[in-house]
């Protein structure tokens, strides 16, 4: 009969430096990983580590991502064959809001009749599909068409 494992308790034969298969495999994994914990655990634990050293995000971060997001998809919806008139007539749309509410003291916006992001279509940022109304009636139309809403 064999050697057995140095091992305390193990019967089992010994294969290399005095332990059996069973201790010899255990033997040689890596000591920095424990087992029954996984690469995705690990992960997980440094994000939240990373997490709890982020700043929290602002209302004006916040607004300012918002302002960014709104203007990119102005651009987007502006065609680039607009004539410099037709730009001046979108600014004076704006203007024209901003004239109205500080006269009445309610806020006024300039609304797209075909929104730039609707759900069945999506319309262009141009004078013609521009009007100028109250910010409560344009709050009530939101993201639908004049005639949906």
């Amino acid at each position: 009969m064999g050697m057995t494992c140095k091992v305390a308790g193990c019967t089992r034969t010994l294969k290399a430096s005095g332990l059996c298969h069973v201790h010899l495999k255990e033997a040689q994994k890596p000591r920095s990983l424990s087992i029954g914990t996984s690469d995705f655990s690990k992960w997980r634990k440094q994000q939240n580590l990373e997490r709890s050293w982020q700043k929290p995000v602002t209302s004006e971060v916040r607004q300012a991502k918002a302002r960014r997001k709104r203007t990119e998809a102005l651009n987007l919806a502006t065609p680039v064959w607009l004539t410099p008139a037709q730009l001046k007539a979108m600014e004076a749309l704006y203007n024209e809001a901003r004239r109205l509410t500080e006269r009445t003291g309610s806020k006024w916006e300039v609304d797209h009749i075909i929104p730039l992001h609707g759900t069945n279509v999506s319309g262009l940022h141009v004078p013609w599909n521009m009007r100028v109304i109250e910010k409560s009636e344009n709050n009530k139309k939101g993201n639908r068409e004049y005639d949906e809403a």
